[in-house]
């Protein structure tokens, strides 16, 4: 009781939300049975494509994401991956200075931007948008737990470095004032920013169901549903994990992802065309 009173008092003293961001309970990643070890071993022989990949390179073909700017809102992204090398422009650490180490490993944020961007290299996988340039936000640790404060420094960051979309695969129970805020200026700037939903029923999640947020759940197809402000995405893939690794996972987390990287190859598509890219647009296509 002496403990979990000192916590709570921590907590408010300090007045710090945390963010309730973990990979065992929001983002439920683990091994998928309809992949076998067979696809695993063959991936550094033979590039890996998902069937999301394909779909999306059949509709818009030729287009990569080159040049568009993705901020990653999660733990530590290993940029010496052989599937990530020179993808990753920037890593920023947000991770309070209160903490022991400002560069936080967890695998989660290796996996988010191995489904978005690994390179088109002949092995391992190939991301959505392979060209799209990723910068790495740390603002989760690797416990799976980040604080409020980190998270809304990283989106203020985003938004001075005007990053074309922004990842964000956790949620928390508590709206915040200033995250909302945040999330609302970075709309206005017509950067399009996705959130996952918490896996468990009934739960709030934030910031998905923020009005000017992306809102991402899975489904079990090959390509993208929008249902009651919902976007439903393919969750289950192969990826990337820290040290080199590859593995299977599954979970709202990785379909935000899948949503992340498609928002780019759209934004690339909106460029070459001179088109105004925006939320309504990207619903659009996803519809489509």
């Amino acid at each position: 009781m002496k403990k979990r009173k000192f916590i709570f008092n921590f907590i408010m003293k300090n007045k710090i939300f945390f963010v309730l961001v973990s990979i065992l309970i929001i983002v439920v990643v683990f091994t998928i049975d309809v992949f076998n070890d067979k696809t695993l071993s063959e991936i550094n022989e033979k590039q890996y494509t998902s069937e999301i990949v394909a779909n999306i390179r059949k509709k818009y073909p030729g287009l990569t994401g080159e040049n568009i700017k993705i901020g990653i809102i999660d733990s530590c992204i290993d940029n010496t991956h052989d599937d990530l090398i020179g993808s990753i422009k920037k890593t920023v650490s947000f991770i309070s200075k209160n903490n022991k180490s400002n560069v936080v490993y967890s695998n989660h944020g290796t996996q988010v931007a191995g489904i978005i961007s690994a390179k088109d290299n002949d092995f391992g996988i190939i991301g959505i948008a392979p060209k799209a340039e990723i910068y790495s936000l740390v603002a989760i640790h690797s416990n799976g737990i980040g604080e409020i404060e980190d998270v809304c420094s990283a989106l203020r960051w985003c938004i001075e470095n005007k990053m074309d979309v922004i990842n964000l695969s956790f949620s928390t129970k508590i709206s915040n004032p200033e995250l909302e805020s945040l999330v609302n200026e970075a709309y206005k700037q017509n950067t399009i920013i996705v959130a996952s939903y918490n896996n468990k029923k009934n739960v709030s999640s934030f910031p998905a169901e923020y009005d000017n947020v992306i809102g991402v759940k899975t489904n079990n197809k090959s390509w993208f549903d929008f249902n009651n402000n919902v976007v439903y995405a393919p969750g289950k893939s192969i990826t990337t994990i820290d040290k080199g690794g590859y593995e299977y996972v599954e979970g709202n987390s990785m379909a935000a992802a899948c949503v992340t990287g498609f928002a780019a190859i759209v934004k690339e598509d909106c460029n070459k065309k001179s088109i105004n890219f925006s939320n309504s647009y990207f619903i659009k296509q996803i519809e489509g």
